[in-house]
């Protein structure tokens, strides 16, 4: 009977949804002569030493680094670190931030990272590292923490505000969480909302160009986390834009203040793909989902979408994606063989976080069932009326047909299939900070990934992104030293602090062959006083969320699709909290010398640059964060007891989904059955 009206109320729906058609500002790409110039860009390799940045991104460092040059010397005072400013201004360093994937979890813990280093939040200032987010030259990120990259660079706002928003008499902008990511206010009340997204995608439909359910999801997501929709209008098809379905991720990023003052990060975000031919030896083995780790990873940025990994390394100019070429030229060879509008600002953020094909393997798997027969249904049979193409991942016309035909397993493929960018495993964005031509020094990880029980990171990302690593052409994507498993995090207490990776190298030239990144990784865990006592913790049912007595934490699961505006704000403040704290130890909130040690990393590979000798306090703060293969495995063999307690939580990264790093249960399908898809599907 359950079943009978589920099914009955999406019946209606949809007869709802169909009954007329709003109009929509134009989410459809155009037709478009091709430029003089070449669309295509070969990056090079590093066997060949020639690997290249784009013209755009070249000029936007250098504008960015005329920006930071006098940040650091008002940063990394002698007081603060022990070293002359001028001469570490010989050598300055380059640093990057990587924004983990976990849905809404993920963006609002990365967005509270980025508060604590903003030197635009007066509270993160006193605590001294406030200041670090105007230092950074790259941001990247993926999936969840796709979003929150994006919608920052593109707004330029401070976190607070960006997030929440400021009220008006026209209503209150901001993320807008509140309001459910594809059911806002019920299922039958929102008809517009959904007619409105159907009338957008159809619009490119008729295009010719194969949509999928990821076309809506990106619809969606623009509701959140494109400017332009306020609380008074959500469901209305009234805004400028109708809600972002007219603007461009590349002209939306490079034409913002931040970008074009060069005083924020360059932005990008990644995405996989799904793989034609599936090697088990290049599987990650406890994914439930087949993407290789050798996989090809895509990235996104203001102008242009391709990879540096080596069995490609080309890119396409963004503002001409969806067009497909051979061999660089269009494979449509009539006066308007090209196309513009494709990269669309939530379609590219939604492509970021395409895991549905993961729900459907993970619904394949599941024990039969009435919710589990719903959810096929929905995405598959309805599913496949979307295209002739794949409607459970996201269709981008292939710009690299014809290329690599030796390494590069889609050289022959006319639409690349693109899933969520953590698929393979790798939820922290590494790869695309770890070319060479860019030259990276040091990378501040922001870990919002549930790979506990209790949707706590726990390092799963990181060893999966050591196992990648090796698996490339010796100096492709170098790492330093990293836990070979959650287990090795977590017996460690590794996930409950801040830690630095690749303290000590011989080769502090970020372009040389041999070197790699100094790695700070900040994980999304617990406030100080349940750290040691996980009994404190206690579930929810069906809600996802981990209270200590009326404090709500950071936890959430990556299938919780709407926040209150007190649980963003309380998230946001814990998160702010973590980024601040440092390690606390000894029944002390926080590390008074955070701040001093973050900035003896920062700078560290420069100051090996100019021959500087590690001065005592920065010694002091490696010996307390820096991490220590040696160490880690002597606490390891001789942790029984903690490894025992925590087998609970570990289990499920061991054997998590490498989309999520968690398994989706079948009652969370149920929940995403009657939550996402059904919202999804609504243009079928």
């Amino acid at each position: 009977m359950r079943s009978a009206h589920r099914v009955a109320l999406l019946a209606a729906t949809l007869a709802l949804v169909n009954a007329q058609e709003p109009s929509a500002s134009s989410y459809a790409p155009t037709y478009v002569a091709c430029p003089a110039e070449s669309l295509l860009r070969l990056a090079g390799s590093i066997a060949s030493g020639n690997q290249t940045l784009s013209s755009g991104e070249q000029d936007f460092r250098a504008r960015r680094a005329a920006v930071i040059a006098p940040l650091w010397s008002q940063y990394a005072t002698q007081a603060i670190t022990g070293y002359d400013p001028a001469t570490l201004a010989q050598s300055l360093p380059t640093v990057a931030m990587a924004c983990s994937g976990g849905g809404y979890r993920a963006a609002l813990y990365c967005a509270g990272i980025l508060n604590a280093l903003d030197s635009r939040n007066a509270s993160s200032v006193a605590a001294g590292t406030g200041g670090v987010l105007q230092l950074t030259t790259y941001l990247s990120g993926l999936s969840g923490g796709s979003w929150a990259v994006s919608s920052f660079i593109a707004q330029d706002l401070p976190v607070y505000e960006l997030v929440l928003g400021v009220a008006s008499e026209s209503g209150s902008d901001g993320w807008g969480l509140e309001n459910g990511l594809l059911l806002p206010s019920g299922l039958l009340s929102e008809e517009d909302y959904l007619k409105t997204l159907e009338a957008s995608v159809r619009m490119k439909q008729a295009q010719g160009f194969n949509v999928s359910i990821t076309d809506i999801w990106g619809r969606a997501l623009s509701y959140h986390f494109v400017n332009g929709t306020l609380s008074t209008n959500f469901v209305s098809n009234t805004t400028v834009g109708n809600h972002g379905a007219d603007v461009l991720y590349g002209e939306a990023l490079t034409r913002s203040t931040g970008f074009t003052g060069a005083t924020l990060p360059y932005p990008i975000v990644v995405s996989t793909v799904d793989p034609l031919n599936v090697q088990q030896s290049q599987i990650n083995a406890s994914a439930s989902i087949y993407v290789p780790l050798n996989g090809t990873v895509y990235e996104f940025n203001g102008y242009e979408w391709g990879s540096f990994d080596p069995q490609l390394s080309a890119f396409i100019n963004i503002s001409y994606a969806g067009t497909a070429l051979l061999n660089g030229t269009p494979t449509n060879t009539t006066a308007t063989g090209c196309v513009q509008g494709f990269d669309n600002f939530g379609f590219v953020i939604g492509t970021s976080a395409s895991l549905f094909n993961t729900i459907i393997d993970q619904a394949g798997n599941a024990a039969n069932s009435t919710d589990v027969g719903i959810i096929k249904v929905i995405i598959g049979d309805l599913a496949d009326g979307l295209s002739a193409n794949r409607s459970d991942v996201s269709n981008w016309p292939n710009a690299f047909q014809g290329l690599m035909p030796d390494s590069y397993e889609d050289s022959t493929t006319a639409v690349l299939e693109l899933t969520d960018g953590g698929e393979a495993g790798e939820n922290i964005p590494f790869s695309p900070l770890l070319a060479k031509a860019r030259g990276i020094d040091v990378i501040i990880a922001a870990d919002g990934s549930a790979d506990t029980d209790e949707n706590y990171a726990a390092g799963y990302s990181l060893a999966i992104s050591q196992m990648k690593s090796q698996m490339r052409p010796s100096g492709t994507y170098n790492l330093p030293p990293l836990p070979s498993s959650s287990a090795v995090v977590m017996n460690s207490y590794l996930n409950q602090r801040p830690v630095f990776f690749g303290c000590n190298t011989t080769s502090p030239d970020a372009a040389a062959a041999d070197s790699y990144p100094l790695i700070v990784y900040i994980p999304n865990s617990p406030p100080v006083n349940l750290m040691t006592n996980q009994g404190l913790l206690s579930k929810i049912p069906f809600i996802g969320k981990y209270f200590n007595g009326d404090t709500t934490l950071t936890n959430y699961s990556t299938f919780d699709l709407d926040y209150s505006n007190e649980d963003t704000q309380t998230f946001l403040d814990f998160a702010t909290n973590i980024g601040v704290r440092g390690w606390a130890q000894n029944g002390a909130d926080n590390d008074t010398q955070w701040a001093t040690c973050l900035t003896c990393a920062l700078v560290d590979r420069s100051r090996q640059r100019v021959n500087l000798a590690r001065s005592s306090q920065c010694e002091t703060c490696f010996g307390r964060y820096c991490y220590s293969e040696a160490e880690t495995a002597a606490t390891t063999t001789n942790s029984t007891s903690n490894s025992t307690s925590s087998s609970s939580s570990s289990s499920s990264s061991s054997s998590s989904s490498a989309a999520s790093c968690i398994t989706i249960s079948t009652s969370t399908l149920a929940t995403l059955a009657m939550n996402i898809l059904m919202g999804a599907i609504v243009m079928l």
